[in-house]
């Protein structure tokens, strides 16, 4: 029985170490992948923000330089209006803005385009535009005279988009989306679809307030799944740029190979006690077949087979079994 016990032991610990092993091998390999998926999104997101900083300061350059310039600067010390309305058109359409806007020195507002800044004077910032498909950044500088003061303003808005696609093309892979995201964690545009108007993840509010790039895990209310985000602020303006994606999609190939591993090692072990009840039916059948022999042996070696009476044989045994 002590045997037996010690062989069944041994048979039944080859699969379950084997298991073991696997889903460490398992395991290992789901971290690899979230460790991968997150280095993915990081680096998109870096890109989108780099980007997005080097056409943000692309415009502030070419808004200074326009209201620096000499035909602008002219124009709105005599107060020729209709020479800078036809300047702001211009510009406005060189560099594909939706609105440009000029304030000059006695108040008078000039405006070009579809979406002109409210307030020429106000300072760069971004803006959500309608159910935050997309977003309007506006950059002002003001209209100076060489070595001279201030004259006036002026402004000009630009579609983001426009600056940065990719930020409305969503990643096919994990289900991925970017969003344009405030440090306060207002949501101004996103290829996520319905986009929320606010962050409430305290992990990723966290990290947006932080200013700097990192990675965070949660679990998404509004989607109902959870999510990898990779956060990179953009240089120079009070924004990031968040590349999401599903953690739980992105780690379902291993998850199913898990899977895979248990039913895999379940079916193994059921396989082995079959086999185990069935070399020890064989065994006990046979050991029954043995005895039966080896009494039918004993029986015709203590039995005359002619007459059917006891032989010699059986008189010895048991006259030896009676002198002890």
């Amino acid at each position: 029985a002590r045997r037996r016990a010690l062989v069944i032991t041994m048979i039944l610990a080859v699969p379950l170490l084997v298991g073991v092993a696997g889903w460490r091998s398992v395991v290992e390999a789901r971290r690899a992948v979230a460790r991968e998926v997150e280095q993915t999104l990081m680096v998109n997101a870096e890109a989108q923000a780099t980007d997005l900083a080097i056409e943000t300061r692309r415009a502030e350059r070419l808004v200074a330089a326009f209201a620096g310039s000499g035909p602008l600067v002219g124009a709105a010390v005599a107060g020729q209006d209709g020479d800078i309305s036809g300047q702001l058109a211009v510009f406005g359409l060189a560099n594909e803005a939706v609105g440009v806007a000029a304030e000059l020195a006695d108040g008078s507002v000039l405006e070009w385009g579809a979406e002109p800044p409210e307030d020429p004077r106000s300072p760069q910032r971004f803006r959500s535009v309608g159910d935050r498909t997309a977003a309007r950044l506006t950059v002002a500088a003001p209209i100076r005279p060489a070595g001279g003061e201030p004259i006036g303003w002026v402004a000009i808005v630009l579609d983001v988009s426009g600056l940065s696609p990719q930020l409305v093309l969503p990643s096919e892979e994990y289900h991925g989306r970017t969003s344009l995201i405030g440090r306060d964690g207002a949501i101004l545009m996103s290829s996520l679809r319905p986009a929320s108007g606010q962050v409430e993840t305290e992990a990723l509010l966290e990290l947006l307030g932080s200013g700097e790039a990192g990675v965070v895990t949660y679990d998404s209310v509004q989607l109902g799944t959870r999510r990898i985000a990779a956060v990179v602020p953009v240089q120079g303006t009070d924004v990031t740029i968040a590349v999401g994606a599903d953690a739980d999609l992105a780690s379902a190939p291993v998850v199913g190979l898990g899977r895979r591993l248990v039913a895999l090692l379940g079916a193994t072990v059921l396989a082995v006690f079959v086999l185990l009840g069935a070399a020890f039916a064989t065994v006990r059948g046979g050991r029954h077949q043995l005895e039966r022999a080896q009494r039918a042996a004993t029986h015709l070696a203590h039995v005359d087979e002619l007459t059917g009476l006891a032989n010699r044989r059986a008189f010895d045994d048991a006259l030896s079994a009676v002198r002890g």
